[in-house]
Protein backbone atom coordinates (compact mmCIF):
# COMPACT_ATOMS: atom_id res chain seq x y z
CA UNK A 1 0.00 0.00 0.00
CA UNK A 2 0.98 3.34 -0.41
CA UNK A 3 -0.16 7.14 -0.19
CA UNK A 4 -2.26 8.26 2.64
CA UNK A 5 -5.63 6.09 1.04
CA UNK A 6 -4.22 2.86 0.82
CA UNK A 7 -3.85 2.64 -2.97
CA UNK A 8 -0.91 1.31 -4.71
CA UNK A 9 2.24 1.66 -5.96
CA UNK A 10 2.37 2.58 -9.99
CA UNK A 11 5.19 1.62 -12.63
CA UNK A 12 6.46 4.60 -13.95
CA UNK A 13 5.93 3.04 -17.52
CA UNK A 14 2.02 2.90 -16.17
CA UNK A 15 1.39 7.00 -15.07
CA UNK A 16 1.04 8.22 -18.17
CA UNK A 17 -1.28 6.00 -19.70
CA UNK A 18 -3.05 5.97 -16.21
CA UNK A 19 -3.28 9.66 -16.10
CA UNK A 20 -4.50 9.38 -20.08
CA UNK A 21 -7.11 7.54 -19.04
CA UNK A 22 -8.29 9.80 -16.09
CA UNK A 23 -8.25 12.68 -18.25
CA UNK A 24 -10.69 10.59 -20.10
CA UNK A 25 -12.93 9.66 -17.40
CA UNK A 26 -13.09 12.51 -15.05
CA UNK A 27 -10.96 15.59 -15.83
CA UNK A 28 -12.98 16.07 -19.46
CA UNK A 29 -16.39 15.45 -17.94
CA UNK A 30 -15.59 18.47 -14.98
CA UNK A 31 -17.31 21.75 -16.08
CA UNK A 32 -14.18 24.64 -16.51
CA UNK A 33 -11.77 21.92 -16.88
CA UNK A 34 -9.00 23.28 -19.27
CA UNK A 35 -5.62 21.36 -18.16
CA UNK A 36 -3.35 18.99 -16.11
CA UNK A 37 -0.03 18.32 -15.93
CA UNK A 38 1.83 15.94 -14.01
CA UNK A 39 4.27 17.35 -11.10
CA UNK A 40 6.90 16.33 -8.63
CA UNK A 41 9.13 13.27 -8.56
CA UNK A 42 8.13 12.04 -12.06
CA UNK A 43 9.44 14.80 -13.73
CA UNK A 44 12.77 13.87 -12.62
CA UNK A 45 12.79 10.45 -14.23
CA UNK A 46 14.82 9.03 -11.26
CA UNK A 47 12.19 6.47 -10.24
CA UNK A 48 11.34 2.97 -11.02
CA UNK A 49 7.98 3.33 -9.22
CA UNK A 50 5.84 5.85 -7.88
CA UNK A 51 3.74 6.00 -4.53
CA UNK A 52 1.24 8.12 -5.96
CA UNK A 53 0.30 10.59 -9.15
CA UNK A 54 0.92 14.33 -8.43
CA UNK A 55 -0.99 16.67 -11.16
CA UNK A 56 -1.65 20.34 -11.34
CA UNK A 57 -5.04 21.03 -12.58
CA UNK A 58 -6.24 24.22 -14.41
CA UNK A 59 -10.36 24.65 -13.86
CA UNK A 60 -11.99 27.78 -14.56
CA UNK A 61 -13.25 29.07 -11.61
CA UNK A 62 -14.14 31.73 -9.86
CA UNK A 63 -13.81 30.54 -6.18
CA UNK A 64 -11.24 27.88 -5.30
CA UNK A 65 -12.30 27.21 -1.94
CA UNK A 66 -16.25 26.36 -3.59
CA UNK A 67 -14.13 24.88 -6.67
CA UNK A 68 -12.83 22.23 -4.00
CA UNK A 69 -15.67 20.98 -2.40
CA UNK A 70 -17.59 20.37 -5.75
CA UNK A 71 -14.37 18.87 -6.98
CA UNK A 72 -14.34 16.45 -4.05
CA UNK A 73 -18.13 16.02 -4.56
CA UNK A 74 -17.65 15.10 -8.31
CA UNK A 75 -15.14 12.28 -7.89
CA UNK A 76 -17.38 10.89 -4.57
CA UNK A 77 -20.38 10.64 -7.28
CA UNK A 78 -18.45 8.43 -9.54
CA UNK A 79 -18.91 4.71 -9.87
CA UNK A 80 -16.87 2.45 -7.85
CA UNK A 81 -14.85 0.80 -10.56
CA UNK A 82 -14.30 3.89 -11.78
CA UNK A 83 -13.06 6.00 -8.31
CA UNK A 84 -13.12 3.22 -5.55
CA UNK A 85 -13.03 3.74 -2.12
CA UNK A 86 -9.88 3.91 0.07
CA UNK A 87 -8.75 0.58 1.28
CA UNK A 88 -6.85 2.17 4.30
CA UNK A 89 -6.39 5.03 6.60
CA UNK A 90 -8.44 7.17 8.31
CA UNK A 91 -10.84 7.87 5.51
CA UNK A 92 -11.02 3.91 4.92
CA UNK A 93 -14.57 3.79 2.39
CA UNK A 94 -14.34 7.34 1.12
CA UNK A 95 -13.89 7.82 -2.41
CA UNK A 96 -11.83 11.37 -1.85
CA UNK A 97 -10.46 13.83 0.21
CA UNK A 98 -9.47 17.23 0.69
CA UNK A 99 -6.53 18.75 2.75
CA UNK A 100 -5.40 22.26 1.74
CA UNK A 101 -5.53 22.80 -2.57
CA UNK A 102 -5.23 18.48 -2.91
CA UNK A 103 -8.25 16.86 -3.61
CA UNK A 104 -7.45 13.20 -3.27
CA UNK A 105 -8.83 9.69 -4.84
CA UNK A 106 -8.00 6.43 -6.08
CA UNK A 107 -8.08 5.62 -9.68
CA UNK A 108 -7.26 2.27 -11.58
CA UNK A 109 -3.78 1.32 -12.71
CA UNK A 110 -3.73 0.35 -16.35
CA UNK A 111 -3.48 -2.90 -17.05
CA UNK A 112 -4.27 -3.45 -13.57
CA UNK A 113 -6.73 -4.19 -10.76
CA UNK A 114 -4.41 -1.95 -8.44
CA UNK A 115 -6.04 1.54 -8.01
CA UNK A 116 -3.38 4.43 -7.15
CA UNK A 117 -3.30 7.57 -5.62
CA UNK A 118 -4.04 10.43 -7.39
CA UNK A 119 -3.44 13.76 -6.01
CA UNK A 120 -5.18 16.83 -7.60
CA UNK A 121 -3.52 20.00 -6.75
CA UNK A 122 -6.36 22.62 -7.46
CA UNK A 123 -5.64 26.12 -9.77
CA UNK A 124 -8.41 28.64 -11.25
CA UNK A 125 -5.96 30.28 -13.29
CA UNK A 126 -2.88 29.73 -16.00
CA UNK A 127 -0.81 31.79 -13.94
CA UNK A 128 -1.38 29.59 -10.74
CA UNK A 129 -1.08 25.92 -12.79
CA UNK A 130 2.53 27.56 -14.36
CA UNK A 131 3.44 28.96 -10.93
CA UNK A 132 2.26 25.53 -9.50
CA UNK A 133 4.18 23.46 -11.52
CA UNK A 134 7.39 25.07 -11.45
CA UNK A 135 7.56 25.16 -7.88
CA UNK A 136 6.68 21.71 -7.41
CA UNK A 137 9.06 20.03 -9.84
CA UNK A 138 11.94 21.34 -8.05
CA UNK A 139 13.75 19.14 -5.35
CA UNK A 140 12.24 19.17 -1.58
CA UNK A 141 15.49 21.07 -1.14
CA UNK A 142 15.03 23.97 -2.65
CA UNK A 143 11.03 24.40 -2.48
CA UNK A 144 12.07 24.35 1.37
CA UNK A 145 14.99 27.15 0.85
CA UNK A 146 12.43 29.27 -1.40
CA UNK A 147 9.59 29.28 1.19
CA UNK A 148 12.21 29.71 3.38
CA UNK A 149 13.32 32.86 1.65
CA UNK A 150 10.02 33.82 1.39
CA UNK A 151 9.04 33.92 4.94
CA UNK A 152 12.20 35.47 6.36
CA UNK A 153 11.59 38.56 3.59
CA UNK A 154 7.63 38.77 4.29
CA UNK A 155 8.79 39.75 7.82
CA UNK A 156 11.61 42.06 7.04
CA UNK A 157 10.17 44.18 4.77
CA UNK A 158 6.73 45.88 3.19
CA UNK A 159 4.36 42.90 2.42
CA UNK A 160 2.60 45.53 0.22
CA UNK A 161 5.00 46.89 -1.45
CA UNK A 162 6.74 42.91 -2.65
CA UNK A 163 3.46 42.21 -3.43
CA UNK A 164 3.01 45.30 -5.61
CA UNK A 165 6.03 44.74 -7.25
CA UNK A 166 4.72 40.35 -8.65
Amino acid sequence: MSGSIGGHRINRADVQPTLDNYIEQILRNYPGYQDCAITGSYNAGTKKDHGDIDIVVYIEAKDLKALKKDFKAYLEKQPDDVIPPFAAGKRKGDKAQLFGSIVSCGFPIVGSNDYVQIDNILVTTRNDATFQRSFLNMDAQKQALFQGLVRVLLQHENQDAIFKQS
